[in-house]
């Protein structure tokens, strides 16, 4: 299948499947989580070609993936977070991302430390994880995923070929990482952006309306035209509608 683009008077055409339409859903999810084991590992050449992973990844990996899925943020965001982007205020918690993306658009020579980004609001769950990995605990300027101290730790306990990943890697890791423990899931055509797509659209179905203060986009045309599932969403609102009968004439 082609979608045509007219471009003036010349056309061309892109192939259907170049396009991240694939959404990933909460079940498609949890079975992932499910084989995110050390032994899956041994699968690896089998399913990616390469040994990318070692048995230290899985935990890490792990809770980005639960970030990248209940914030809807990119890897890049979830990867650089420190102990200094998360506080509590009274019963509520929040995480001030950065976006990576759009603070280096507007970076230059005059303003080379510029950052923007917008605080996220964690729901119960994703207060437990921050819990788990840390939170209170940890030095601000610790990373919040796989520290240089815990990896040396796993270094030193045979978890780990290399003593230290910088965030580069681990970035390039959370690809792959999703790619594999995907595959040995059974998940079809499913990438790492699919985490994003399918939290978006979660959202969506799950509060309604205007998101894009939560997601940190800039408005909902492009959550919208991009990220969002349209077609599941009003499938699932439309459940919710309540239809009025009709008396059949006498």
């Amino acid at each position: 299948m082609t979608v045509p683009f007219a471009l003036r008077k010349n056309t061309f055409t892109i192939n259907a499947n170049h396009f991240e339409k694939r959404e990933l859903k909460r079940d498609e999810l949890q079975k992932i989580l499910d084989v995110m084991k050390p032994e899956s590992l041994e699968m690896q050449k089998e399913k990616i070609g390469r040994i990318a992973l070692s048995p230290a990844d899985v935990d890490w990996l792990r809770a980005t993936f639960l970030f990248e899925f209940w914030t809807t943020r990119r890897r890049e965001d979830v990867i650089k977070l420190t102990w200094k982007q998360v506080y509590q205020e009274e019963e509520n918690m929040y995480i001030d991302f950065i976006n990576h993306k759009n603070s280096r658009r507007k970076q230059n020579a005059s303003n080379p430390d510029f950052w923007t980004g917008k605080p996220f609001p964690c729901h119960s769950e994703l207060k437990k994880l921050l819990i788990e990995l840390g939170f209170g605990k940890k030095d601000g300027d610790d990373y919040i995923i796989y520290s240089q101290e815990e990896q040396m730790r796993d270094f030193n306990l045979g978890l780990r070929n290399r003593k230290t990943l910088n965030r580069t890697r681990m970035i390039d890791l959370v690809t792959r990482g999703f790619t594999f423990f995907a595959k040995v899931a059974g998940i079809k055509n499913a990438t790492n952006k699919s985490l994003k797509k399918g939290g978006i659209t979660e959202m969506i179905n799950q509060i309604g309306g205007d998101i894009h203060f939560l997601t940190d986009h800039s408005n909902m045309d492009v959550i919208n035209s991009h990220y969002a599932n349209t077609k599941r969403i009003v499938t699932e609102q439309s459940k919710k509608l309540i239809p009025f009968s009709i008396k059949k004439s006498a």
